[in-house]
């Protein structure tokens, strides 16, 4: 027997729902294993990369750094977990010291999933990112963020 969500997403998978509307129910990191690998790409004359690790344990983790010229000005920790049936993702910035550039991690809740797609939104109303979607077609990887102010930045990343 298919359970709610597996029928949504068989629903999906055929062509008779929208991918984007499979929502956040019994999702696991397992589901996420197509973002797994080493991405880089241009972001104006800065570099940005994201090694992201396969799932395991519950947790997909990675972490993600931006290089300008003159050096690294930024690193996060991104973890993607388990949580309640759903999906958290967590993240935090650090200055090259490590030292933090906010005070806390945000925590955005999962908002759907697709075909080698994923939503996450603020959970908490804080002044970070407001969504983050993952994608990936392909060998190129794309995170598209929402910031504080509302613009929007997108940024395709190759598979190295």
């Amino acid at each position: 027997m298919i359970n709610g969500t597996r029928w949504l997403r068989v629903l999906a998978f055929a062509g008779l729902l929208p991918l984007g509307i499979v929502h956040a129910q019994n999702a696991s990191v397992a589901d996420l294993a197509w973002m797994t690998g080493y991405w880089q790409g241009p972001v104006g004359e800065l570099v940005m990369e994201e090694n992201w690790n396969a799932p395991l344990g519950g947790t997909l983790a990675s972490t993600v750094r931006m290089v300008a010229p003159t050096g690294t000005n930024m690193v996060e920790l991104v973890i993607i977990r388990e949580h309640e049936g759903s999906l958290v993702l967590s993240l935090q910035q650090f200055k090259p010291d490590y030292t933090p550039i906010t005070p806390a991690p945000q925590k955005m809740k999962l908002v759907s999933t697709g075909h080698q797609t994923v939503t996450f939104e603020d959970a908490e109303n804080t002044p970070g990112l407001k969504k983050v979607t993952y994608s990936r077609v392909g060998d190129v990887f794309t995170v598209e963020a929402v910031l504080p102010n509302g613009n929007v930045f997108k940024v395709p990343l190759n598979k190295k």
